[in-house]
């Protein structure tokens, strides 16, 4: 037990750099030492979560493992991201559940009464913040550190390029206002109003791949909190209610409304409509010349159309004064479940997965981004590195109460506009009661 708590007590001291913070995280998480004789149960370490681009954590696993004991008797089981939650919840209920999980802030929430935190003795907010990128301290609730952030996939613009240099266009759009002054020019409409060719993909939900996404995006860029703390006897609100943004008045219906054109005929930024079969296949088909999409997605639409003449762009911003640059990101982060059997061991994994020496090896196998300040780089080599390290630091989400849940009631809010059911105004107030209504679960 000794030599354990000495090899975990090192990895601490590497990763935080201080000796107080090993010492008041080994006592925070590790029981008393057995008595003489006692023999000390360890073992392996299996953690659950979501395939990732390039073989993800289990091939970073199998490049580490051999300079690494404690990663040697370390397994990533790929799960179904779509029924993750689900066997959880089933491996859990009858004791058979793994030590730890990779989430995404829409899980958290879900989650966080399985998940042992990291109190803020062991490891404090000024440490988190002045370690990760800001959009990491999602995961840093008011209890303790519900998981350690190691990868970050952030939403970009992709763009065609035949299609733009067909149509004149030299730059791609950095802000909305250009977005949809380019729209019409790479948008071809035949007589009888058919479609031809998209200028982008947005507008409609069910066929808009992350639709839920960009527009959270559009919400953010606002300035508004889909999911915020709050005083009173709720403990979260949302600015999509009116009772929550007295200063935000008006934000949710431009950023709705906005989205929404694209879809109508009578817009002069129609591009979009129910006849495409998706938006991602679109672009691959050189049907749409801009899809919003997540970096980790490069590959997948290579391999649709490996001739495909593409590029990434960092995602348009909103241009008033003032507006901070932000866009989507799904941050990734490993949390230690109450129920493991070798809890100790499961944070001593975590914390060299979400270490600034194992940023690299995630960079370079995943291409996404590491959340580590220090490690944040552009490879010169490499034409999209630059773009998924400046939007990394600048990626933000939010804390979903049931991400499937929050799915059905974007997908009502936008068709019930596009379908004209609803004005803007009243789809986002209803959404925003829906939302609220998911949240008392949690609410303290």
């Amino acid at each position: 037990m000794g030599e354990k708590v000495k090899a975990f007590q090192y990895i601490l001291l590497a990763v935080f750099g201080g000796v107080t913070v090993v010492a008041v995280f080994v006592l925070a998480t590790y029981e008393p030492p057995p008595p003489e004789g006692t023999v000390v149960v360890t073992g392996p370490t299996e953690i659950w979560g979501p395939p990732l681009p390039g073989g993800g954590v289990a091939q970073v696993l199998r490049i580490l493992r051999n300079d690494n004991e404690r990663l040697k008797r370390t397994t990533y089981v790929e799960k179904n991201p779509a029924t993750l939650y689900s066997e959880l919840l089933e491996a859990l209920a009858v004791g058979r559940g793994p030590d730890a999980v990779v989430i995404d802030p829409s899980m958290l929430l879900a989650l966080r009464d399985k998940i042992q935190p990291l109190p803020y003795t062991s490891f404090s907010a000024r440490q988190y913040r002045e370690a990760y990128v800001e959009g990491a301290e999602i995961f840093a609730l008011d209890d303790g550190i519900y998981a350690l952030p190691f990868l970050v996939d952030p939403m970009v613009l992709y763009w065609n390029r035949n299609l733009f240099n067909n149509a004149g266009i030299v730059t791609v759009p950095e802000d909305w206002t250009t977005f949809t002054d380019i729209v019409p020019r790479l948008s071809i409409i035949r007589g009888g109003g058919e479609l031809v060719q998209s200028g982008a993909a947005l507008g409609e939900f069910d066929n808009v791949r992350h639709a839920k996404e960009i527009i959270s995006a559009l919400f953010m860029q606002l300035g508004l909190s889909l999911v915020k703390p709050t005083g009173g006897p709720q403990a979260w609100g949302t600015d999509l209610l009116p009772t929550y943004r007295a200063e935000t008045a008006g934000r949710p219906e431009l950023a709705l409304r906005f989205y929404t054109d694209f879809a109508d005929p009578i817009k002069t930024v129609y591009s979009w409509n129910k006849t495409f079969n998706g938006s991602r296949e679109a672009f691959a088909a050189n049907r749409t010349a801009m899809y919003i999409g997540f970096a980790g997605e490069i590959d997948a639409v290579i391999a649709t159309n490996p001739n495909l003449n593409f590029d990434i762009a960092m995602l348009p911003q909103a241009t008033a004064v003032g507006r901070n640059r932000l866009t989507y990101g799904k941050f990734y982060g490993i949390a230690v479940l109450r129920q493991s059997r070798f809890r100790s061991d499961a944070f001593g994994v975590a914390l060299e997965l979400s270490s600034s020496r194992t940023a690299d090896v995630f960079q370079n196998t995943t291409k996404l981004s590491t959340t580590r300040r220090d490690r944040l780089r552009a490879d010169p080599a490499d034409p999209n590195a630059t773009i998924v390290a400046q939007s990394a630091l600048i990626a933000r989400s939010w804390l979903q109460p049931d991400q499937r849940s929050v799915n059905d009631v974007f997908g009502r809010m936008v068709n019930d506009v596009v379908s004209k059911q609803s004005t803007v105004e009243s789809a986002t107030t209803e959404a925003g009661r829906d939302i609220s209504t998911l949240l008392n679960r949690y609410n303290r």
